[in-house]
């Protein structure tokens, strides 16, 4: 993942809280319904 990207066109990432074994958390913005929002994403294998 990447700082600006967006997910599923609706969720833009803003900063990495936390990442570990299994994926990374992030803040993040859905730009539909105008409002912050938290982000969980799980790392491939």
């Amino acid at each position: 993942m990447r700082l600006g990207q967006r997910l599923a066109g609706r969720y833009r990432l803003e900063e990495m809280l936390g990442g570990g074994g299994m994926g990374e958390e992030w803040r993040g913005f859905d730009v539909e319904l105008d409002r912050p929002v938290a982000v969980k994403t799980l790392l491939a294998n």
